[in-house]
């Protein structure tokens, strides 16, 4: 019972920690999506700041 209880509360830690880890990059995701105009956006050009000094 209670080597069950303590596993349980490792699944818990391991799925907050995949569920902050999937948040995190969803906001990387949204910031780096930010800064690109909105026609660049909607034709899907994702280009990377580093390769592209002129946005």
């Amino acid at each position: 019972m209670r080597s069950n209880r303590q596993n349980h509360s490792q699944r818990k830690a391991k799925t907050l920690a995949v569920v902050t880890g999937m948040s995190a990059h969803l906001s990387m995701i949204i910031l780096a999506a930010r800064p690109y105009p909105s026609h660049d956006r909607e034709s899907g050009i994702h280009p990377p700041a580093e390769s592209s000094p002129q946005y």
